[in-house]
């Protein structure tokens, strides 16, 4: 990857506003609204565009808050940040709409390449913001998506971290560089942004990547962020938030407490797209307390009754689901289980990159502990052949 032109101007667009508060001076004209509601007759998610209808007038943690003309008549109109999929704003670099493509995909490397074709003389002051933000989510999400192989554990010992959340990436060391300057960034960005739309989401991914370190003193620099989130006027935003402490909670052996507040989130029933993750990831926690107290069976039905509400084309909460899985079956001692459990995020759903790489790590002594020497060494070639792992 060649030399990252524009994230050293990003950089350098820090430090010039690292006294001004993160948020725009005047209202701007949009070029792309890309939203997504909940249709109403059919209760699917639906994703749509208006495109220079709008004005973005101003925004804070909670709403960004838009403009535009009907006949002779000013009027605007609200939108929560989890309805929000990107605003364009009129004059940003064409690079930026394919980063933003690449980003909602997952295809974060993609995003920053493209990001990178964009020459500092190109970024007018007016979209300067909301460049940077691009840049920080993309930086961050990067940083958490790629994987090193996990700590190995006892035989029957949970390890929430190492196989379940975004929170549970270890990311290889060209990764781990981006992570870092995410962390800085993102803190930055939580420090100045109060008043910006993307708030808690900067929060959430702050929290993330500290986790992600895994130091214990990082540990609890996470609680901070996650409980901004509960603060939100959002419903879902909370409950993120009490996900992510209770996440931090049983990492820390409190199971009591973190299976009473992911009870709390998993009966979450809010009208946004965010609620389906939240709930998904509470009652993923729910199955790992359930797993960390021995209580084998009832984490695999939590985990096979998660994975019967989520559709099909949620790719990656199911790969995540079916390694949480797996690893129940392998706590249990039930290593065919697993061994199916595994296969499906290899075989269903390999553009989940992650977690096929989890998937196939654990399959290599899975299937050596049932007697297959020649699947295992052909997992480790697929592992060496497709993801460099030697």
């Amino acid at each position: 990857m060649r030399q990252r032109q524009f994230n050293a101007a990003i950089l350098r667009g820090l430090a010039l506003l690292a006294t001004f508060s993160l948020a725009l001076s005047s209202a701007s004209a949009i070029d792309m609204l890309r939203e997504i509601r909940r249709d109403p007759e059919t209760g699917e998610f639906v994703e749509s565009t208006k495109n220079g209808e709008l004005v973005l007038e101003k925004t804070d943690a909670d709403v960004a808050t838009f403009s535009y003309k009907s006949g002779d008549e000013k009027k605007t109109v609200e939108y929560s940040p989890e309805n929000v999929l990107w605003i364009q704003l009129e004059g940003e670099p064409l690079e930026t709409s394919k980063a933003r493509v690449e980003l909602q995909v997952g295809n974060y490397r993609e995003a920053l390449d493209a990001l990178d074709e964009i020459e500092p003389g190109e970024v007018k002051s007016g979209t300067l913001v909301e460049l940077q933000v691009l840049w920080i989510r993309c930086l961050a999400l990067f940083g958490l998506s790629e994987t090193e192989p996990p700590t190995p554990k006892p035989r029957g010992a949970s390890s929430y971290r190492n196989e379940s959340s975004p929170a549970s990436v270890k990311a290889t060391s060209s990764a781990k560089t981006y992570r870092q300057e995410a962390i800085v960034a993102l803190s930055w960005f939580v420090s100045k942004g109060k008043n910006h739309y993307r708030y808690y989401e900067a929060n959430a991914l702050l929290a993330e990547a500290l986790l992600a370190r895994g130091r214990e003193w990082e540990v609890q620099d996470a609680i901070k962020p996650w409980s901004e989130l509960t603060k939100a006027k959002s419903e879902t935003t909370r409950a993120r938030g009490t996900v992510g402490l209770s996440e931090i909670a049983l990492e820390q052996g409190s199971l009591d407490a973190a299976r009473e507040e992911f009870s709390k989130a998993a009966a979450l029933d809010a009208d946004d797209p965010g609620s389906v993750e939240v709930v998904a990831r509470a009652k993923l926690g729910l199955a790992k307390v359930a797993e960390a107290g021995g209580k084998y069976e009832d984490a695999i039905r939590i985990l096979k009754e998660t994975l019967a509400s989520i559709p099909e084309n949620a790719i990656q909460r199911r790969a995540v689901l079916y390694n949480a899985l797996g690893e129940a079956y392998e706590s249990a001692d039930m290593p065919e289980d697993a061994i199916l459990a595994r296969l499906r995020v290899d075989l269903l759903y390999p553009t989940a990159r992650s977690e096929r790489i989890k998937a196939l790590r654990a399959l290599v002594p899975l299937w050596e502990r049932v007697g297959r020497q020649d699947r295992a060494d052909e997992t480790r070639q697929i592992l060496a052949d497709r993801f460099d792992e030697r």
